[in-house]
C-alpha cells in the first residue's frame, strides 16, 4: 500500500537544481558565435523577389536553399535576402499556401550578390492535399521524408500517416482515436498542436489523441520535431507536432473557388465526403469546409471480425482581414461532432465526443526595421466526451463522462538586430480545466470521482537566437516554464492511500543548441542537443483507480499529484546528401529521460480489472537510428527507401522500455510522368520480430510481417481526379507491436486486411 503521506516524494527542486544540464548547451553555442570567419567556405548573396501571375508582390513565402539550412521568409513587397550561400549552382525553393511549389537554379557567385525572380502559379484546392514534414535539430523545413507518398494517403484517422515516416508510428485501439508515437515518447510527452493551440485528449483515459479531433481532409502540412527542439511551440514538448488546417487563399484571388470529394473503401464499409469554399478580395478573404466520414467493422487479413466503426462530422472556417498590407487579422473555429466509437482496444466504447474550438490572430510583418514579425493569438478549446460499456463483457454496467475546457495564448516577436542574428523572443499559456466522473447504470449506486475539476496551468517565456557564419548556422533556444496543478476534491480512497495534497507547482529551464554546416556542395552535417521537462498530465497526477492507455492489457491506475516533472536530454547527429538525382540522410540519436513518468505495480484494492497501477517516477534511456534515400532512376521514376531502429530500456525497473516499435524498412517505387497529378505507386513496409517486452507490465511479444501497397491517380475532364489503391494487397493476417490489446480476451486488436479504395475529386 502507498504511504499515506506522500510529500516527501514530490519536493520541489530549486530553480538553479535544472542549470548545470543547460550550461554545456549554452556553451557550445557562445563559443560556436566566435568561430574565425577564416575558417568559412567561399561565400554569396542570393536576393530574391516573389510575385504572382499578375505581377502582385507574394508576402510570407519560403525560401529554401535545397540541401542546406539557409532560407527566409519574403517581406511585404515579396522580397527576401539569403546571405553566406557555398559558390556554385544552387537549387532554390519557393513555397506559399495557396500556390504550386516552384524550384529554380541560380549561380552563386563569391561576394557577390545574385538575383532571381520567381513567378508561383496558383495551386488548385485539394482537401486530399496532406505535406508532411520531419525537422532537423535546427528546425529547418528542407528535410521532407516520404510527402508525395503521404500527399496521396488514404486515412480513416490522422495517427495513421505516422506509419509511413521513419522513427514514428502509432497506436490502434480502433477505427478512430490512432495515438501517434515518436521514438517511443507517446501521450502528452507529445506536443500536438493544431492551427498553433497546444490541444489535450478529453478521455479520462486519454484514449483520444487530440489529433483524431480533426478531420484528415482539413489537414494542408503537419511537421514533426523528433526531440527537444521545439521549445518556441510551447511547454513539456519532449517531441511536437504541429498542423495546420486550410489556409486563407492570397488577396486577389477570386470570390470563390472551391473543392469536393467522395470516397469509399472495401472491408471497412467506409464513406467519406466533403466540400471546401474559399475566396479573397484586395483585403478580406475566407475559407469555410466540412466533411462527413463514417465506418464499420472490418475483418482481418485472417478473417477476424474486429469491432471498428465510427461516425465523424466537421465544420471549420476561417475570415481574414488585412487593416494594412503589413497586418493580417484572421478569426477561425472549428466544430466536430464524433458517434458511437468501438474500441475494441479499450474496456468502453465510446458515446460521443463534442469538440468546439475558436481562435483570434493577429500577424504583423513591416517591410523594414529591427521588427520582422509579431505574432499574437488567443484561443478556446473544449472536448465534451462519454463512454459506456454496453457492448463490452463486463461484470457491471457502466459510463463515464469528462470534458477538457482550456483557455490559452500566445505573443513572440521576430527580430533582426543585424549582424548575421536573427532573435525570436516571447511567452504563451494557458488554464485547462479537466474533469471526469463514473455513473453506474443502477441509479441507487453512487457516482465516483475519477478526478475532480483539475486545473493545470502553464506560463513560458523563451527565447531563440539564430547566426549564420558563413556556411554554417548556428541556433540556441531558452525556455523556463511555471507549471501549476490543483485538484478541487478527491475521495476518501485517494486521500487515504495516496495522499491529502491535491496540489503543485514547479519551475524549470529547458534550453537546446544547433549547429549545421556544409561538409561540401552535396552534403551538409547537423548537430543537436537539448533538455526539456514535462510535468505529468491529469490522468497521470489523480486518476483514481481508472482505466488508462498506458498499457496494452486492462488495468487500473492511480495518480499522484507530487510527481516530479520528467526531464529528457537529448544528442542528434544528422548527415544529409542531395544530389541532383538522388538524396539520402541518416540520423543518429541518444535520448536520457530523468524522472521518466512510468507505472508499477501495488497491492491496492482494484474496482473492476485484475490489477491497479500506479504512477512512478523512474529512469530510462533510448538510442536509435534512421535513414532514408531516394533516386531518380529516370525523369518519370522514383525509388525511395527508408529504415529505422529504436532501442529503449527502463533503467530504473531493469527491463525493456514500454512501446518499443520493432526494426521496419520502407521501399517505394513510384512513376510520375507529369505535374497532373498522374502517378502510379508501389510500396511495402517489412517489420521484424519483436521481443524486447516490458513483460512486467503486461507487454506482449509480436511476430514481423510485410505489407503491400498499390495505389494510381489520374485526372479527369472538368477538373475532376480520380484515385484508386489497394491497401494490404496480400490481404496478411498482422498486428502492429503497439497496438492495444482486448482488454476481455488478452489478444491484439489486428489491422485490416486488404481493402480497395476509390476516391474522386472535383475543383471548381
Amino acid at each position: 500500500m502507498l504511504p499515506v503521506d506522500s510529500k516527501s516524494r514530490r519536493a520541489r527542486r530549486p530553480l538553479c537544481g535544472v542549470l548545470p544540464p543547460i550550461l554545456p548547451l549554452l556553451l557550445a553555442l557562445v563559443l560556436a558565435a566566435f568561430v574565425p570567419p577564416g575558417l568559412t567556405a567561399q561565400t554569396g548573396t542570393l536576393q530574391v523577389e516573389v510575385v504572382d501571375e499578375t505581377d502582385r508582390p507574394v508576402a510570407v513565402a519560403t525560401v529554401q536553399v535545397v540541401g542546406t539550412a539557409r532560407g527566409a521568409f519574403t517581406d511585404a513587397d515579396g522580397r527576401a535576402t539569403i546571405s553566406d550561400i557555398l559558390v556554385g549552382d544552387r537549387r532554390v525553393l519557393v513555397r506559399r499556401t495557396g500556390f504550386r511549389d516552384q524550384e529554380s537554379v541560380v549561380r552563386i557567385e563569391e561576394n557577390r550578390t545574385a538575383s532571381l525572380t520567381v513567378v508561383l502559379r496558383p495551386a488548385p484546392i485539394r482537401l486530399e492535399g496532406i505535406d508532411v514534414r520531419v525537422f532537423r535539430p535546427a528546425s529547418t523545413p528542407d528535410v521532407r521524408l516520404g510527402e508525395r507518398a503521404i500527399r496521396e494517403a488514404n486515412p480513416q484517422d490522422v495517427g495513421e500517416l505516422f506509419r509511413s515516416l521513419p522513427g514514428l508510428d502509432a497506436i490502434r485501439r480502433g477505427g478512430l482515436g490512432m495515438d501517434p508515437v515518436v521514438r517511443g515518447l507517446r501521450d502528452t510527452q507529445v506536443g500536438a498542436y493544431v492551427d498553433g493551440m497546444r490541444t489535450l485528449p478529453g478521455g479520462p483515459g486519454g484514449m483520444d489523441t487530440p489529433l483524431s479531433h480533426v478531420d484528415p481532409s482539413a489537414v494542408r502540412s503537419m511537421e514533426v520535431v523528433k526531440g527537444p527542439y521545439a521549445l518556441t511551440w510551447g511547454p513539456g514538448n519532449l517531441s511536437a507536432i504541429r498542423v495546420e488546417t486550410q489556409q486563407v487563399p492570397p488577396p486577389g484571388t477570386g470570390p470563390v473557388a472551391g473543392h469536393s470529394f467522395f470516397g469509399y473503401n472495401t472491408n471497412l464499409g467506409a464513406v467519406e465526403t466533403g466540400v471546401e469554399l474559399s475566396g479573397a478580395g484586395q483585403r478580406t478573404g475566407y475559407v469555410l469546409s466540412g466533411a462527413w466520414r463514417g465506418s464499420g467493422d472490418y475483418e482481418s487479413g485472417g478473417g477476424v471480425e474486429v469491432p471498428g466503426s465510427f461516425r465523424s462530422g466537421e465544420v471549420r472556417g476561417r475570415v481574414a482581414h488585412q487593416p494594412s498590407p503589413s497586418s493580417t487579422l484572421t478569426l477561425g473555429g472549428w466544430l466536430q461532432a464524433q458517434r458511437d466509437i468501438d474500441y475494441p482496444g479499450r474496456p468502453m466504447d465510446a458515446e460521443w465526443f463534442d469538440t468546439y474550438s475558436g481562435s483570434l490572430r493577429w500577424e504583423h510583418a513591416p517591410a523594414a526595421g529591427v521588427l520582422r514579425e509579431l505574432d499574437a493569438m488567443v484561443h478556446v478549446y473544449s472536448v465534451d466526451h462519454r463512454m459506456n460499456n454496453e457492448n463490452k463483457p463486463a461484470p457491471m454496467r457502466m459510463a463515464t463522462v469528462s470534458s477538457v475546457d482550456m483557455v490559452g495564448g500566445r505573443l513572440s516577436t521576430l527580430l533582426e538586430p543585424g549582424r548575421g542574428w536573427t532573435l525570436e523572443a516571447g511567452g504563451d499559456g494557458f488554464t485547462a480545466l479537466h474533469f471526469a466522473e463514473a455513473r453506474p447504470a443502477n441509479p441507487d449506486m453512487p457516482r465516483r470521482l475519477i478526478w475532480g475539476d483539475v486545473r493545470i496551468t502553464n506560463l513560458g517565456f523563451f527565447t531563440r537566437a539564430q547566426r549564420g557564419l558563413g556556411p554554417v548556422e548556428v541556433a540556441g533556444t531558452v525556455r523556463l516554464d511555471v507549471f501549476r496543478s490543483d485538484a478541487d476534491r478527491a475521495d476518501a480512497f485517494f486521500l487515504e492511500n495516496v495522499t491529502d495534497e491535491l496540489s503543485a507547482s514547479e519551475e524549470r529551464l529547458s534550453g537546446a543548441a544547433t549547429l549545421t554546416f556544409p561538409l561540401d556542395d552535396a552534403w551538409a552535417l547537423s548537430v543537436g542537443a537539448g533538455t526539456v521537462v514535462r510535468p505529468g498530465d491529469a490522468n497521470e497526477r489523480y486518476s483514481n483507480r481508472h482505466p488508462s492507455k498506458r498499457m496494452q492489457v486492462g488495468a487500473e491506475f492511480v495518480g499522484d499529484p507530487g510527481l516530479r516533472a520528467e526531464r529528457s536530454n537529448q544528442v542528434d547527429l544528422w548527415i544529409e546528401g542531395s544530389y541532383p538525382r538522388w538524396t539520402a540522410s541518416l540520423n543518429l540519436f541518444a535520448q536520457q529521460i530523468r524522472d521518466q513518468i512510468s507505472i508499477e505495480a501495488t497491492d491496492l484494492p482494484p474496482r473492476a480489472a485484475p490489477r491497479v497501477f500506479r504512477y512512478v517516477n523512474g529512469e530510462a534511456s533510448y538510442r536509435g537510428a534512421e535513414a532514408t534515400a531516394s533516386v531518380r532512376l529516370f525523369p518519370s521514376v522514383q525509388l525511395s527507401g527508408s529504415t529505422s531502429y529504436l532501442w529503449g530500456e527502463e533503467t530504473s525497473m531493469d527491463e525493456p522500455a514500454l512501446g518499443v516499435s520493432p526494426l521496419r524498412a520502407e521501399l517505394g517505387l513510384r512513376w510520375d510522368p507529369a505535374e497532373d497529378d498522374r502517378f502510379v505507386e508501389v510500396s511495402s513496409r517489412t517489420v521484424a520480430r519483436q521481443d524486447r517486452v516490458a513483460g512486467t507490465r503486461g507487454e506482449l511479444e509480436t511476430p514481423g510481417y510485410t505489407r503491400v501497397d498499390i495505389q494510381a491517380g489520374h485526372p479527369l475532364p472538368g477538373g475532376v481526379t480520380l484515385r484508386v489503391g489497394v491497401e494490404n494487397l496480400l490481404d496478411r493476417e498482422y498486428n502492429n507491436h503497439l497496438n492495444a490489446v482486448n482488454p476481455f480476451t488478452a489478444t491484439p486488436v489486428p489491422e485490416p486486411g486488404r481493402v480497395a479504395f476509390v476516391r474522386l475529386g472535383l475543383s471548381f
